[in-house]
């Protein structure tokens, strides 16, 4: 077998950390193609309605929200079941009033 040298893992580690993703420079309106480029491919792409959330497993867990090839957010995964959680007792609270005609 080969023998890795200790040269060799500090410099593959320090390539690794300074490749680290900014989500700071993700914007609302940039493509898809855009964050691939920036942040790398999500480990897991999720379809919420018309959007897809792409799950990252960085740090802080970062979703970027994707509707129709454009970013509309992005946010850590803690964020996101805040809005879902919002998002959810609104819909609750509209469904409780009654119909008028």
């Amino acid at each position: 077998m080969k023998q890795i040298s200790l040269t060799t893992i500090i410099v593959v580690g320090l390539l690794a950390c300074r490749n680290k993703a900014d989500f700071k420079q993700v914007k609302k309106g940039m493509g898809a193609k855009e964050i691939v480029q920036l942040v790398g491919a999500p480990y897991e792409r999720r379809q919420m309605g018309t959007a897809e959330w792409w799950m990252y497993r960085d740090k802080d867990l970062h979703v970027v929200i994707i509707d129709h090839d454009t970013v509309t957010n992005c946010v850590t995964q803690q964020e996101a079941m805040k809005i879902m959680t919002d998002a959810l007792k609104q819909f609750d609270s509209l469904r409780k009033q009654p119909v008028t005609q």
